[in-house]
């Protein structure tokens, strides 16, 4: 059985809690010219009042457009246009439209605290929907900027406010240009006539202070176009932004495909057979105790098929099937751990024979090596390079006697295989 106090939660009372209709522990929060904002708290909420100025209280000019504020914002029950409640008489401070109270940063402020791309799009989302509702309803909000967007503390979410300077189809008075400097738009700063192509302006600018990237700078470009060449609507910005979305997801689709084949054919041409490559592999097959490899071009790479011979010769050249293929290369590990092998003798008539890495590898009992070939045996090739000590151990430059055609001795004393020791003529 749980004990009692376990079994529920508990409210911790900090204050008295005291509820009432009337506005208190007011606090002025911003004071300008015509008005002026205080946060206040009523029934347990902290609310927004939005006052005239002392000066501005009893002239009507400003009350009208304080009503004008009210009835557009008041309209809107949306969550990320910041609501408008009511318009009442407060002591001290006349006439004010009563909001919500949004506790976060405004935009500007929000960006310096420099918040990951994926909620700085989740922003641009939720303004995009804030002003796609405005316009459903006529209405042009013509002061959007960051400092007019604010973002929640809990959630970071967007709640566009001040509506001071709004404009509707309904309103024949107040159509003034207005506007704040580098987010208004140019036709709005000399014409009396609203058009949400406006807002649309300001959009743009507010998307190039996201800076998220280059496909929404160029909405941000198309926002910011002359009038006529300027996205007329957002319904034309989503669009436009899903177009380009779908043209970026297929060049990645294209690009992540090209890739994915790059990589399997890599895959298919690093596959190796002791070594080498699989692909082209025209032929294989074994004559005495080597067994040849060809990729095409009736040459072959010769390797010890059991590591058991005292002696070995690998020819020039071997038949199969009625064909003659030139042995050129040694493969990689050729005669690796052939602790029997004294000695070996790599004849060659092809344009080049090369000795891949491994090949004399554990052969500890090595004496003889003889490279008879009219062409210089290379170490490794220009696909499969490698360094002379990748083919034998250390006690093989001592152990071993090279033997090479006369023509190419001094070749080969100032080349790579100059390590070893003792290096002489073949002696016909």
């Amino acid at each position: 059985m749980m004990k009692p106090d376990s079994e529920g939660s508990e409210l911790f009372c900090t204050d008295d809690g005291t509820l009432s209709q009337d506005f208190m522990d007011m606090e002025v929060t911003y004071s300008g010219a015509t008005t002026m904002l205080l946060r206040a708290r009523r029934d347990g909420r902290w609310w927004v009042l939005k006052a005239l100025s002392p000066a501005c209280r009893q002239l009507d000019l400003y009350r009208n457009l304080q009503q004008k504020e009210y009835d557009i914002q008041h309209q809107f029950d949306h969550p990320h246009i910041a609501q408008a409640y009511s318009l009442e008489e407060v002591p001290g401070y006349g006439r004010c439209i009563v909001m919500e109270w949004v506790d976060g940063l405004n935009l500007r402020q929000w960006l310096a605290t420099k918040p990951r791309r994926r909620e700085r799009l989740k922003v641009l989302r939720q303004l995009v929907d804030a002003i796609e509702c405005l316009h459903s309803r006529q209405v042009v909000h013509r002061d959007l900027k960051p400092e007019n967007v604010m973002i929640t503390r809990n959630g970071h979410n967007v709640k566009l406010i001040d509506f001071g300077l709004a404009d509707t189809d309904s309103y024949s008075d107040f159509k003034q240009p207005s506007g704040t400097k580098g987010y208004v738009s140019p036709e709005q700063r000399v014409e009396r006539t609203t058009d949400c192509r406006n807002d649309i302006y300001s959009l743009g600018c507010i998307i190039t202070d996201l800076r998220l990237g280059r496909l929404y700078n160029t909405l941000a470009q198309r926002c910011k176009a002359p009038l006529k060449q300027r996205l007329p609507n957002i319904a034309a910005l989503k669009q436009l932004r899903k177009r380009k979305q779908r043209i970026r997801h297929a060049v990645t689709a294209t690009v992540a495909a090209i890739l994915l084949a790059l990589a399997s054919w890599g895959v298919y041409m690093s596959q190796e057979d002791n070594g080498r490559p699989r692909f082209e592999q025209v032929a294989q097959f074994q004559v005495a105790n080597i067994k040849y490899t060809s990729w095409g071009g009736l040459v072959a790479s010769a390797q010890l098929a059991y590591a058991k011979e005292k002696n070995v010769v690998v020819p020039a050249s071997v038949t199969y099937n009625g064909l003659t293929y030139l042995v050129s290369e040694l493969g990689f590990n050729s005669f690796r751990h052939d602790t029997l092998l004294r000695k070996a003798v790599v004849m060659c008539e092809a344009d080049t024979m090369n000795i891949l890495a491994g090949a004399f590898k554990g052969c500890n009992n090595l004496k003889e090596l003889y490279l008879i070939s009219s062409k210089f045996v290379g170490i490794g090739s220009d696909m499969w390079k490698c360094p002379i000590d990748s083919l034998f151990d250390a006690h093989h430059y001592n152990d071993v006697t090279l033997y090479v055609p006369a023509a190419q001795l001094q070749l080969y004393r100032r080349s790579a295989w100059s390590k070893f020791k003792h290096i002489k003529p073949v002696v016909k």
